[in-house]
């Protein structure tokens, strides 16, 4: 049987860039490049990003579109699947084929697992063995933008999946913060993101809704620092080991919180925090916990950062 790895994916592209180490762990275990299912059915706006990581990162060999792409299984001998993706019928593929104890999606809040180390778990229990290390991944860049700003450049990136629910992620306060930090540090903000996410924020260079995944980490690449709330650009600084500012209210950062030397989270203090996989989650309509993060509590890191 051939050792080829083929892994499984249908999630948000934060998600996806904390599974990246366990993939190429996978891609190192084989010696072969990992394909990668995704279900056909999955449409929304987050996969053509997932999809071009795929295209440009050579640790991923085909991605499969399950499933109007077929599935060969006697091609792979290893099969990657976390219970953390949506459950569809491409799922069904893996747990029938697995050699290993399928991992569930693991109880967020009361296990405080980091959701990288929930997929080094996994590949590790396929037989992955490097103690608790974990493999670099090299994040694809595309050849461009390339900045020409006077230093310090501090990108800020205001993102969330454009749902009620996940929306709670957004900060109020960029505008302010990009005036402070102007006239403070002498910088220059760069924005990045969604279409509109950053709309009356004085920005040097606004590429918010203009660059693909790897033309905006292209620009991420070349800060000095990155404000960002619990997105998916924030985990793009953070493996590229940008110095980041992350913000986070109602999401966990046990489970999502950056993992760079030099990142830092900054947590709402107000009683309900966090109140992901909680009723609250989907009934709040106030967002008092990102209100209540002050352009105070980031300037007191960035002036840490860029001491």
């Amino acid at each position: 049987m051939k050792s080829k790895g083929l892994a499984y994916f249908c999630n948000g592209l934060g998600n996806y860039i904390l599974m990246m180490p366990a993939i190429q762990a996978l891609r190192d275990m084989t010696g072969q490049p990992v394909d990668l299912v995704l279900p056909d059915s999955w449409r929304d706006s987050r996969r053509p990003a997932v999809e071009e990581i795929c295209a440009a990162w050579d640790v991923i060999g085909k991605v499969i579109s399950y499933p109007k792409d077929p599935i060969d299984p006697a091609r792979y001998a290893h099969w990657f699947w976390s219970g953390h993706s949506s459950q569809t019928d491409a799922a069904l593929q893996f747990k029938h084929r697995m050699r290993h104890v399928p991992a569930a999606k693991p109880n967020w809040r009361e296990s405080r697992i980091h959701e990288r180390d929930h997929y080094m778990d996994i590949v590790r229990a396929m037989g992955w063995r490097n103690g608790d290390g974990v493999p670099k991944v090299d994040f694809p860049l595309a050849e461009g933008p390339v900045l020409s700003l006077p230093g310090p450049v501090i990108g800020v990136c205001n993102g969330a999946f454009n749902t009620p629910a996940w929306e709670k992620k957004h900060w109020p306060h960029f505008r302010e913060l990009a005036t402070t930090m102007r006239r403070y540090f002498k910088a220059s903000i760069v924005g990045v993101g969604g279409p509109g996410e950053l709309d009356g924020v004085p920005c040097d260079a606004d590429y918010c809704g203009k660059l693909s995944i790897t033309e905006t980490a292209r620009v991420i690449r070349q800060c000095d620092l990155f404000v960002a709330t619990d997105t998916g650009c924030m985990h793009v600084a953070d493996i590229l080991g940008i110095q980041t500012i992350a913000l986070f209210g109602s999401t966990l950062v046990s489970k999502n919180g950056p993992l760079g030397e030099q990142s830092r989270a900054i947590v709402s203090g107000i009683d309900c925090v966090p109140c992901l996989e909680t009723t609250k989650f989907f009934t709040c309509q106030h967002n008092e916990c990102m209100h209540s993060l002050s352009v105070g509590d980031v300037m007191h890191e960035a002036r840490r950062t860029l001491r």
